[in-house]
């Protein structure tokens, strides 16, 4: 018994050789004489800020490092927050309510993995807030942790 072969389909047909450069010849014409650009170079605007002066940008990429650096700044402000006993929490002023709600949930967690689960959700919460937030928070949080908030005021007025 023979076994027949069933034809395959024919491939389809691969960009002709113009086709395909025509992406390439168009940004190099953009691009004119300039050396070795990325193509995602060319399509940023660097109109707006001056790259130089941004501490988040190295020689026109993203600084990964600089991201990963705040962002563990943030987690460990977070550990610092649900360190804090409950009655600290809900005195601070400066924290946004998503924020306080967010803590307060986590205080008094048992499991390690979830504490840590925990500490994560309150740090992409600070992560969502702007510098000067941030700033104030940790500002307060260092006063609780030095003793200055909350106890008998210096000047006697208290």
């Amino acid at each position: 018994h023979a076994h027949t072969r069933h034809a395959r389909p024919a491939a389809p047909a691969a960009p002709s050789a113009p086709a395909r450069r025509g992406v390439r010849t168009a940004i190099v014409a953009a691009a004119g004489d300039i050396g070795r650009e990325r193509a995602a170079d060319l399509a940023k605007n660097y109109d707006e800020y001056d790259v130089e002066d941004d501490p988040l940008v190295h020689m026109g990429r993203v600084n990964k490092s600089a991201l990963k650096r705040l962002a563990n700044e943030k987690k460990s402000l977070a550990k610092m927050l649900l360190s804090l006993p409950k009655s600290q929490v809900t005195a601070m002023v400066v924290l946004p309510s998503e924020v306080k709600e967010a803590v307060l949930q986590g205080v008094g967690m048992g499991s390690h993995i979830a504490i840590k689960r925990h500490e994560g959700l309150v740090a992409r919460r600070l992560r969502g807030l702007t510098e000067g937030e941030v700033a104030a928070i940790a500002g307060q949080v260092a006063e609780i942790g030095n003793g200055t908030a909350g106890g008998i005021d210096a000047r006697g007025e208290g």
